[in-house]
């Protein structure tokens, strides 16, 4: 991992580490639950399970037993299922 140290105490001897990620704001927007994403995909919490469990669904990713998805991931594979109907027309 790349820290920063702060060159302006360092010339004294103390060096501050600072974490980059300190300054890394989440917006809790940014992700979607399981629930969400049914909603927007206007069908079931159930189903929305069974496309992660065969790898059909958005990507996801786990915080604890909680499944999330970033809304970009949602936007991008309803564009990509939208490209695909297109295509097969």
């Amino acid at each position: 991992m790349d820290y920063i140290a702060d060159q302006g105490v360092a010339d004294q001897g103390v060096v501050t580490v600072v974490d980059p990620m300190a300054f890394m704001t989440i917006d809790p927007m940014a992700f979607m639950t399981t629930q969400e994403v049914a909603v927007t995909m206007r069908t079931s919490p159930e189903t929305v399970r069974y496309w992660r469990h065969v790898g059909r669904g958005p990507a996801s990713f786990k915080v604890g037993r909680r499944v999330l998805y970033a809304r970009t991931d949602v936007q991008a594979w309803i564009a990509k299922a939208r490209g695909d109907a297109l295509t097969k027309s």
